[in-house]
């Protein structure tokens, strides 16, 4: 009996190590062992289930990781909240999150974006296009700076046509050509 304690108090002490080291698969067969050698004990049972409850959640995360790298944002949102009620704060989770929701912001920004662009409307889809880029430089990164790029240049080519310009107007134009440039410098159309 004095050997069946210490063999039960060596697994135990071996799942505890496990669980912090979080090497939960382990932990959770440790806790079971010693489950089966004496099923009352509370350590044991708050050991396995903590240990079940960690591999669940790590299950759950590489679940939601892999829908979006899928593109199933709206779902890896759900798993990722789902996971959140459960373990709040539980590793990147609410980092992920925030980073669907500004994807998703700087989609509709973009869909936004696109059609004052194919309207012809560069006032209105300049400041859109700067945001999205501010926002994330890698989202829709070429499309953004083509559009952004031909938005500048489109604008101060249809400014410059007007005649009668003021100085202060001239200078706009000159900077939006300026813009321009720093998005493409060796690009002959925007130079002054």
């Amino acid at each position: 009996q004095q050997m069946q304690r210490s063999l039960i108090n060596g697994l135990i002490e071996q799942a505890r190590t496990a669980l912090t080291a979080a090497k939960y698969v382990v932990a959770a067969e440790l806790f079971g062992q010693v489950l089966e050698k004496k099923p009352d004990s509370p350590e044991a049972a708050k050991g396995y289930n903590e240990a079940q409850r960690q591999i669940e959640l790590a299950t759950a995360y590489d679940q939601a990781l892999l829908l979006l790298s899928q593109g199933q944002s709206a779902a890896a949102l759900e798993a990722l909240h789902s996971i959140q009620s459960k373990a709040p704060g539980y590793r990147d989770v609410q980092k992920q999150i925030d980073q669907i929701r500004t994807q998703g912001q700087l989609g509709e920004l973009f869909v936004q974006a696109e059609a004052h662009h194919q309207a012809q409307r560069w006032q209105e889809a300049i400041p859109l296009f700067v945001e999205i880029r501010q926002g994330n430089q890698g989202f829709e990164s070429l499309a953004v700076e083509q559009h952004l790029y031909e938005s500048y240049v489109n604008l101060a080519d249809t400014r410059s046509g007007l005649g009668g310009l003021s100085e202060t107007e001239v200078d706009e134009i000159a900077q939006l050509y300026r813009l321009a440039l720093s998005l493409r410098p060796k690009d002959r159309d925007s130079r002054l």
